[in-house]
Parts: C-alpha cells; sequence; structure tokens
C-alpha cells in the first residue's frame, strides 16, 4: 500500500508512479507532471485513488489502468500529447467531478471490455476524440459535459453500450455521438 499527499512528482524519464501485482496508492492534492512516460500506471488487479490530484503534460496517457481499478474525484487530467486516461483489459473506473482536458489523441479510452461511470466531469478540447468506448466496453455518464472535442465528443463501436443521464454534448468540431459496429447508446435528458 502506498499514500501520498500535497506531493509534485515531475520529469521523469519513465513511468512516475507505478502499482502492480495486487497494489494500492492513494493520493490527495498532489501534482504529477512534466513525464516522459505515463504519470500512474497500474497493471495486475490494483487499485488507484485519487483526491484533488493533477495530472499535466505526460508524453504517453497520463493515468495507464489494465486490469486493475481507478477511483478519482475532484481531479484535473490536462494537457497531454496522448490520451489522458487508458482503460484497458476489463478495468473499471469511478470519476466525479473531474476534469479531462486538451489531450492530443482522445481524453479517454476505454477498451477491452473495461468499464467507465463517470459523475459530474468534464471532457473537453481534444485535438481527437473526446471520449472512445471499444471492444464491449460499458460506460455510465451522468450530469456530464462533452464540450469542444475536435473528432467525435462520444465514439462507441466493437458492440461498446453507453448510457447519458442529464449530460450536455456540445460545440464539437464534427461529431456529437458517433455508434458503429453493434454499439449500443442510450441517451435521457440530456442537451
Amino acid at each position: 500500500k502506498g499514500l501520498s499527499g500535497t506531493n509534485h512528482f515531475k520529469e521523469h524519464t519513465g513511468t512516475q508512479i507505478i502499482v502492480q501485482t495486487e497494489s494500492t496508492f492513494t493520493d490527495a492534492s498532489s501534482k504529477i507532471t512534466d513525464g516522459q512516460g505515463n504519470g500512474v500506471f497500474a497493471k495486475e488487479n490494483s487499485t488507484v485513488t485519487l483526491n484533488n490530484t493533477i495530472l499535466k503534460e505526460h508524453k504517453l496517457p497520463q493515468i495507464w489502468i489494465q486490469d486493475s481499478k481507478l477511483e478519482g474525484i475532484n481531479c484535473e487530467i490536462l494537457d497531454g500529447q496522448e490520451s489522458g486516461i487508458m482503460l484497458r483489459s476489463n478495468s473499471m473506473a469511478d470519476l466525479s467531478h473531474c476534469i479531462i482536458s486538451n489531450h492530443l489523441i482522445t481524453n479517454i479510452q476505454v477498451t477491452m471490455e473495461s468499464r467507465l461511470n463517470l459523475i459530474h466531469s468534464t471532457i473537453k478540447l481534444s485535438e481527437g476524440i473526446g471520449l472512445q468506448l471499444r471492444d464491449k466496453s460499458i460506460a455510465n455518464f451522468e450530469k456530464t459535459i462533452f464540450e469542444k472535442n475536435k473528432f467525435s465528443q462520444l465514439s462507441l463501436t466493437e458492440g461498446s453500450i453507453a448510457s447519458l443521464k442529464e449530460c450536455s454534448i456540445m460545440d464539437g468540431g464534427q461529431l456529437g455521438v458517433y455508434v458503429e459496429n453493434k454499439g449500443n447508446c442510450t441517451i435521457v435528458a440530456c442537451k
């Protein structure tokens, strides 16, 4: 187990924080910035919990979760050169009151049968896709804003499923919601 608070991790040439093999990492109010690799990488049934954490300016996905769990509240994940969050291989994430913004490829990728719950959050200003669901992944969104992403704001492919309740999808560069290849999207009380 690891506990971190009000620290600044920065400028590592590899991944800044690795959590693996059924381990736990919990952070409150730290900054993780300017890395050449990932900001946080978790695998092998580990858990990462972030509270008021800021991740900025990593060259690889800022948070990479593989066969593990991510919990986050009041976090900012900004200005990455690849993706903000990558969920792979049966991973799960529960995020609320977070801002994921300004990534070159996609703000969030959910793939390989992973699960995402996103509440009261903002996904904006991606140079590519706002949020991408692939490979039979499932996501639930409530009171979340998708805004000013250049390609599709929300993309569902390859048998993925999404439900949106009281969300806003606005001011996109091309598409609002894109569903293909056996994707399934339910939208209720959204703008």
